[in-house]
């Protein structure tokens, strides 16, 4: 097992707005399956094993949401999202933060880093963002 990153990153409760930090820790295993360890409290542990850092986060996302917590990083902001040939490269850990009407990404990001331009959103909420993209792709390129 070899450990790839440690982050220190926010958890937002999804009722108060209250955010508290926490520790994200990233490792490749042997058998080439990414995982994440995140300390949630004193007491618990949440970690997810996945093919890429990408899927495993949105394990963890899902774990997390059901609890009433959002992670904030780029990979759980609303514009951000990782292409298919991104997943084939190192460990899918590279977004492309997206803007409606324009096709390609406006910059790359690492998924498992913060920022102040982070809009952490749920799975559902940031797949329904990705679909309205595309759809303002085909309606830019019809007009």
């Amino acid at each position: 097992m070899t450990e790839i990153d440690v982050s220190q990153l926010a958890l937002r409760n999804m009722t108060t707005g209250q955010e508290r930090q926490t520790t994200l820790t990233i490792q490749e295993k042997a058998d080439g399956l990414i995982s994440l360890s995140l300390q949630v409290d004193s007491a618990g542990v949440l970690t997810a094993h996945e093919a890429t850092g990408w899927d495993a986060l949105t394990a963890l996302r899902l774990a997390l949401e059901a609890q009433g917590w959002l992670l904030i990083c780029y990979g759980t902001s609303l514009n951000v999202t990782v292409t298919p040939m991104a997943l084939n490269m190192g460990i899918g850990s590279v977004g492309s933060r997206l803007r409606m009407g324009v096709r390609g990404g406006l910059d790359t990001v690492d998924i498992f880093q913060t920022g102040p331009d982070v809009q952490p959103a749920t799975v559902q909420d940031q797949l329904d963002w990705y679909q309205a993209w595309l759809r303002s792709l085909a309606a830019n390129s019809s007009a």
